[in-house]
């Protein structure tokens, strides 16, 4: 448990600093250079400015989502190592952590599901701000 809130607290610093420098780096010439090569669009200071933004976030996003997901896989990889399966055939299967596990899983990946539908959904509308 200890594990998984270091991982947390952890991915969420870093999709922050992340953010930060991925922000920066987009917002030089060089990463307006990089945006107009993918996007294929002209874009006022203003619109490059906030689509650096938007995609930093998403970014950051993204790696604050990843956090849980690797702190649970840790955590089941470091039990199955330590032998505790083969350890406690005796005991009953715990299922209530089996569930919490398994609510972690879905709910980090759920939030990377709702980052990726985000992202797609600005891309669109900015795309559809051009076509007019």
């Amino acid at each position: 448990m200890n594990n998984a809130v270091v991982w947390t607290v952890g991915s969420f610093l870093g999709g922050r600093m992340l953010e930060r420098v991925v922000a920066a780096a987009l917002g030089s010439a060089s990463g307006r250079r990089l945006m107009q090569r993918w996007d294929k669009r002209e874009l006022t200071p203003f619109e490059h400015r906030m689509l650096a933004q938007q995609w930093a976030g998403g970014i950051a996003k993204a790696v604050i989502a990843a956090g849980p997901i690797v702190a649970a896989v840790m955590s089941l990889r470091s039990s199955v190592d330590s032998g505790d399966a083969a350890a406690s055939e005796d005991k009953p299967f715990d299922w209530a952590r089996a569930i919490s596990r398994t609510a972690e899983l879905l709910l980090a990946l759920g939030a990377i599901l709702k980052v990726i539908g985000n992202y797609l959904e600005n891309r669109e509308a900015v795309a559809a701000e051009h076509e007019d």
